[in-house]
């Protein structure tokens, strides 16, 4: 009850500072931005702008002052700062040219920029892709900054990552999401030692690149190195990835097949149901 009514403040006190904090129903305070976005579990997204900008003025003409993009606004934080009156975060965030559309988590660390204004269908295209919904990227970062991180908290910010990815279309958002996927992946394999753990990595990157639509080269893979992850604990999660793979390039036989292998396994039924 005590973390609820933290939260419930929070939101309150962060709905009270708005009117004062905000223009047009963008906010300009950072801080205050993390706070609404960690309390919401949202993604912010800046806008460096300055007022002699001309792209930014056009944008700001042709898309943030369409009813349209106000309703997809609700998705995320938005947060418009002035790079000559916040000449330090402008820096910070190595702000070179403007308009420059920054998304991030609540601690401010960047998973994906877009810089310049080329049309109203394209950036539309963009913000329409920002996931609603970053909870569950949010209860894995919100973590103690001065304790190193462990193997299985490592991961599962990389799986977050991936998971956010899963629905985006929006290409290069889809692969910043990915990207950061592989960064935590990457640093988990300084984690262990462990050969299991080390395999385990090895195929949440292997889910990936078939995320990426890389599935013909993963399937050639993992046929390969099949007899690597049978009969370990990591078989279930071998026919996993080889299921979404043969579903990528719409391979029935070879799904089908691997399904009824996965389900035979433990733990495969819960992997078997992560399958759309």
């Amino acid at each position: 009850m005590k973390t609820k009514l933290s939260l419930y403040s929070i939101i309150i006190c962060c709905l009270l500072v708005l009117d004062g904090h905000s223009q047009g129903g963008w906010l300009n305070d950072f801080e205050l931005a993390q706070t609404v976005a960690k309390a919401g579990n949202k993604l912010i997204l800046v806008d460096f702008w300055a007022t002699w900008c001309g792209p930014c003025k056009k944008m700001d003409a042709e898309v943030w002052s369409t009813a349209e993009a106000q309703k997809i606004k609700q998705n995320f934080v938005p947060l418009k700062i002035d790079i000559d009156n916040e000449r330090a975060l402008a820096s910070k965030y190595n702000i070179r040219s403007i308009p420059n559309l920054i998304l991030m988590d609540y601690k401010g660390e960047v998973i994906h920029s877009y810089v310049g204004y080329s049309s109203k269908t394209d950036l539309m295209n963009f913000i329409e892709n920002i996931p609603a919904d970053a909870s569950a990227l949010n209860s894995k970062i919100d973590l103690d900054e001065k304790q190193e991180l462990s193997y299985t908290q490592t991961i599962n910010i990389a799986l977050a990552y991936q998971d956010l990815s899963k629905a985006v279309k929006y290409t290069s958002l889809k692969f910043s999401f990915l990207q950061e996927s592989d960064k935590f992946l990457k640093k988990a394999t300084k984690k262990t030692a462990n050969e299991v753990e080390l395999n385990e990595i090895k195929l949440w990157s292997s889910l990936n690149s078939v995320i990426r639509g890389k599935s013909k080269k993963v399937i050639s893979s993992l046929t390969e190195e099949k007899s690597k992850y049978e009969s370990t604990p990591n078989e279930p999660l071998l026919n996993f990835v080889l299921l979404c793979a043969y579903k990528d390039i719409g391979d029935k036989v070879a799904y089908d097949a691997t399904l009824a292998s996965l389900k035979s396994k433990p733990e495969g039924e819960r992997f078997a149901k992560l399958v759309d």
